[in-house]
């Protein structure tokens, strides 16, 4: 029997520790679990499991975007989760994505993050499936890279370009989307997201400290970028996890984030995101090769190149976008006490 909208949180999480990963922070940390799966608006968690004699057989985890947004609910986004099953019940698992897919209303439904075993599993199921992109930027004044690998004869790739006194990008505590002005609705229907949206998800985070960043040419609002920072043995890098505004722009702000990086010393700024390839800016594409690593993983930190894998289903698989705080994954994965 397919169970939604229990409060048998602490089944789940042990669930989870026993059948996802040992001591995974879902399992043993409410505060993040109810973060990503309580719906306030809703008063309800936003998970389904399965039960077989009284005993949870699998478990999938769904966050909605309208949970940041209760006005996101006529546009939705679903993300698959955490998705698990016991071994030796067969089929356990997929009956749980196919009760997603059919019973949640939504314009797209889908999972960042995963595996590439489970990436074909999906393509199998008939689902659009890729990697995002990772874009970066190297601070080529640095001598001595402690997060990155990025080598000598690759700074050369960084030209100097004199910045332009028409083009903004600065810091801001608050976001206001009526400056979008006549753009603003297609923005909404576009990203399925809205101002609301960003500032429940990055603004009143309750474990990371996002950095807005307003970008402007000649005084028009053309996007808002949402990063944090990233630490590894006292040095640092800037990442982009989210972007809303006016995509066909994205790659423009490069000059400043290269002035950024060098003023504040961090090591790269970086974005993962999909929906526009047409990148003529100092932003380089990391083709995931020997000589460059700029890692994604910081909790615990691993100096490897990652693929941020999706799976997506929709109506329109060639017009949508992707970011790297979609779905779960700016879910911590460790907390200090």
């Amino acid at each position: 029997m397919i169970i939604e909208n229990s409060s048998k949180v602490k089944l789940i999480q042990k669930f989870i520790s026993k059948n996802f990963k040992k001591n995974h922070i879902l399992s043993k940390n409410k505060k993040v679990f109810d973060w990503l799966y309580y719906n306030k608006k809703e008063k309800k968690y936003n998970f389904i499991f399965e039960e077989k004699n009284k005993n949870i057989i699998s478990f999938l985890g769904i966050v909605k975007n309208s949970k940041f947004s209760n006005s996101l609910k006529k546009n939705e986004s679903i993300w698959f989760a955490t998705w698990a099953a016991k071994k030796k019940e067969l089929g356990a698992g997929l009956r749980l994505l196919n009760y997603a897919i059919e019973n949640y209303n939504y314009t797209k439904i889908g999972t960042a993050g995963c595996t590439e075993e489970v990436k074909q599993f999906y393509k199998y199921l008939g689902f659009f499936t890729g990697h995002m992109k990772h874009y970066y930027i190297p601070n080529a004044k640095i001598n001595s890279y402690k997060i990155c690998k990025f080598k000598k004869k690759y700074k050369k790739k960084i030209k100097f370009c004199s910045l332009n006194k028409s083009v903004s990008l600065k810091i801001v505590k608050k976001i206001d989307f009526k400056e979008f002005n006549n753009d603003k609705k297609k923005y909404i229907k576009i990203f399925s997201k809205d101002e609301n949206y960003f500032k429940n998800k990055y603004i009143k985070n309750p474990f990371y400290k996002y950095i807005i960043y307003e970008f402007k040419i000649n005084k028009k609002l053309l996007g808002y970028y949402f990063a944090r920072e990233a630490f590894y043995k006292n040095s640092k890098c800037l990442r982009i996890v989210d972007f809303f505004g006016d995509i066909k722009n994205i790659f423009n702000s490069s000059l400043m984030f290269k002035k950024i990086i060098e003023d504040n010393k961090y090591e790269f700024v970086d974005m993962y995101f999909f929906g526009n390839e047409n990148n003529k800016s100092l932003f380089i594409e990391n083709k995931f090769d020997k000589n460059i690593i700029i890692p994604n993983f910081f909790e615990p930190f691993i100096k490897k190149n990652i693929k941020i894998n999706f799976a997506i289903l929709t109506k329109k698989p060639n017009k949508f976008f992707l970011f790297k705080g979609d779905g779960d994954q700016e879910r911590p994965n460790i907390l200090e006490n």
